[in-house]
């Protein structure tokens, strides 16, 4: 397996257009370099095939625009425009489509945790190790040597910028520890290498691809929506379905107060510190507050919440007593989140201010085939193999994304008609599946515009799609990704779904069809669909539906807190930094991820869920539920079925915040996890007044005014 770990090798310091994205001149580069990766390792040593293999490269970037973009640009020069590509095995037939690209996913880490490919992420150790250097004859001498140039003020001469450079490239080594001697036992080299660069020597040593899945159903589930949803037949000829007054707390809105919803929604607030809630093994209640406490603070105990009867949540707990999720190969845990920035300050023709979207993947190959079927993974490899995404899915992905693109950009003028990266921000999980659906979505939504410019938005004169403007998707591990994968490491998710089997509803569930585990082939249609409604059964348990409290365990609220309570505060703090800061300079966010309900109880393939926070220039901020089906179908309003909104056109955003408080996981999801003892838990997301930053792009918040002021 070839694994490629993507580092831009040059910055032009430049007037860049678009703050934070990578320059066409940087395109090109990557471009030249995927070109002479081919040509050396399939052309001349035969090491990789001549076509793409998923199963054969595996692509890394630290989680930098300008560094996903240079994988992009280094990945199409590698595979573009190839002579072996098939259409409509490895890129859908379409007029949206630029031409014979296949696209590629690239993985990412959060940068701040990210210590295989980013040296500079946090580590107090490394902070220490340099306070030592700078201890050392060697650093004292350099800082004297380079004091006149502390002082120099543009502009310099060329003599002064290559003593700058010369002693730049000197700083470097050091911090690396090359060149410096020991101080005091400390081998610099050995112990600075060791977290600079020793992740990312033993990543490649003990690499292993490790693939995931995650849940679309959790996000309905949680607002109360799933239950009333489920109801309702879902094909490739339906639209979205306003579920605004479904939302809990939002009865009777037609536009859901935002204080409103932001109470209600206070219970499942997740506290600023995940890890350590996961920790928490002993705590009966636990309760944050996403506005007082702050993002150390410790997890405190309170008395469970009341649980509204429409709020619910879904997830997917470990497969047990003979009753197996995957009897019917659903795929259900894969997801894809975006988050939009508008730049301008007033927009005629809309008063949305924030825009967040999650859906699920488009039609992908199975992920396993039951014994005896003759169709093994090799029937799939013209696709990738098992578990990847099909060009019927790309497809499916492209007429969301002009969906979008049309509602939002040229009806409700939310969104530039042009791509800029300060404007957009996509989140997938860590699957290929996904981040292609992700890619396809993008490609949708601003490929062929007519408003992109060569040389300023994609290099020329190369191996590249004409008019293909790349956008960076991010991803973050898996097993650490308690906010859009709801099967993340989460033993109290397993503690819970232990205690689940012991009620009378799974009880009774196992023995009325107990005879299934002793059929054997060919089985009749009847039967078939009596697995197919047993497996939904199994899904609603899983996540919390249908089962009564048991021994002080409400499920609903609990399984719901592990499974989405992250991302549903996620959401909200999204809305809570645009109703907090200048509402006039609109923040918007386009989250997707694969969330759809069909007539069983499961999504279809590319079905949407999208949140919209709107202004209000009588009342208070308000939010709106757009759905979309499927890749045939158009949004649909369903803010109405949302628990909470029930008859509201928009839902007030209080009302909506407050009903989902019982849902908040606090800000340590990770100690939450670990708690496999608490029957009930609650924790104030408003304990301390202050704010929180959402969990999917805060190193882009982090970062944005030292982006924007360059």
């Amino acid at each position: 397996m070839a694994i490629v770990h993507q580092r831009i090798p040059a910055r032009v310091i430049t007037t860049v257009k678009k703050c934070g994205s990578g320059l066409e001149t940087g395109m090109r580069q990557h471009v030249k370099l995927g070109e002479l990766f081919f040509d050396r390792y399939v052309d001349e040593l035969k090491f990789l095939n001549a076509k793409y293999n998923s199963k054969e490269i595996y692509v890394r970037s630290t989680d930098l625009n300008r560094t996903l973009l240079s994988a992009v640009s280094n990945m199409i020069g590698m595979y573009y425009n190839r002579s072996n590509a098939v259409a409509d095995n490895d890129y859908p037939t379409n007029d949206r489509w630029p031409g014979a690209f296949v696209p590629i996913a690239v993985h990412t880490v959060d940068d701040f945790t990210d210590y295989v490919a980013n040296p500079d992420s946090r580590c107090p150790r490394q902070d220490w190790l340099w306070e030592q250097a700078e201890k050392t004859t060697d650093m004292l001498k350099l800082r004297n040597e380079t004091k006149r140039i502390y002082n120099m003020t543009i502009p310099v001469t060329d003599e002064q910028f290559e003593k700058m450079t010369y002693y730049n490239n000197l700083v470097e080594d050091k911090q690396n520890g090359i060149n410096i001697t020991e101080y005091e036992g400390i081998n610099f080299r050995h112990e600075l290498g060791k977290i600079r660069g020793g992740g990312l020597l033993w990543e490649m040593i003990k690499h292993n691809d490790l693939k995931h899945d995650t849940t679309v159903a959790a996000l309905l589930a949680v607002v109360g929506a799933k239950e009333e949803v489920i109801l309702f037949h879902r094909n490739f000829s339906t639209e979205f379905e306003d579920i605004t007054v479904w939302a809990n707390g939002c009865d009777g809105y037609s536009c859901c107060p935002f204080k409103v919803f932001r109470e209600f929604s206070k219970p499942y607030y997740p506290s600023n510190n995940e890890e350590k809630l996961c920790d928490d093994i002993t705590s009966k209640s636990t309760f944050f507050d996403p506005d007082t406490e702050d993002s150390h603070s410790s997890t405190t105990s309170r008395p469970p919440v009341t649980e509204d009867p429409h709020s619910t949540a879904t997830r997917r707990p470990p497969v047990t007593n003979g009753i197996s999720k995957t009897a019917i190969s659903y795929d259900m845990w894969s997801l894809s989140f975006t988050v939009l920035f508008a730049l301008s300050v007033f927009v005629v023709g809309t008063d949305i201010v924030l825009l967040q979207t999650v859906w699920r993947h488009g039609d992908r190959t199975p992920t396993w085939t039951c014994k005896g079927d003759p169709n093994k993974e090799d029937f799939w490899e013209r696709f990738g193999g098992y578990g990847e995404l099909t060009p019927s899915g790309m497809n499916q992905h492209v007429r969301l994304g002009e969906l979008i693109y049309e509602t939002y950009a040229l009806t409700e003028k939310f969104l530039s008609k042009k791509y800029d990266p300060r404007e957009i921000y996509v989140r997938s999980t860590d699957l290929n599946r996904t981040m292609i659906s992700a890619i396809s979505n993008m490609i949708g939504m601003y490929y062929n515009r007519g408003n992109a410019e060569a040389e300023n938005d994609y290099p020329t004169g190369v191996r590249w799609p004409s008019e293909y403007v790349p956008v960076p998707i991010h991803t973050v591990r898996n097993k650490d990704d308690h906010t859009v994968n709801p099967d993340a490491v989460c033993p109290r998710q397993s503690w819970l779904w232990s205690r689940v089997k012991k009620t009378i509803e799974w009880q009774t569930l196992v023995r009325q069809n107990s005879y299934i585990y002793n059929l054997t082939p060919p089985i009749s249609k009847q039967t078939y669909k009596d697995i197919v409604t047993l497996n939904n059964k199994v899904e609603d348990m899983q996540n919390g539906i249908g089962i009564k409290p048991y021994n002080g365990t409400d499920f609903r609220i609990e399984i719901g807190k592990v499974r989405s309570g992250v991302f549903i505060w996620d959401l909200i703090n999204h809305m809570d930094l645009k109703h907090d800061t200048t509402i006039g300079a609109f923040l918007a966010a386009l989250g997707a991820k694969e969330k759809i309900i069909t007539a069983g109880g499961y999504p279809e393939y590319s079905s949407a869920v999208v949140v919209e926070l709107h202004k209000n220039n009588i009342t208070e901020p308000c939010v709106k539920f757009q759905f979309h089906r499927d890749f045939s179908s158009k949004f649909e309003d369903v803010t109405k079925f949302v628990t909470g909104c029930e008859n509201k056109d928009c839902c007030p955003y209080s009302t909506f915040r407050e009903e989902y408080k019982k849902f908040y996981p606090s800000d340590n999801v990770v100690s939450l996890c670990q708690d496999v003892k608490s029957p009930s838990t609650s924790f104030d997301p408003d304990a301390n007044g202050v704010t929180k930053k959402p969990h999917t792009h805060q190193f882009r918040f982090e970062r944005y005014d030292e982006i924007t002021a360059h």
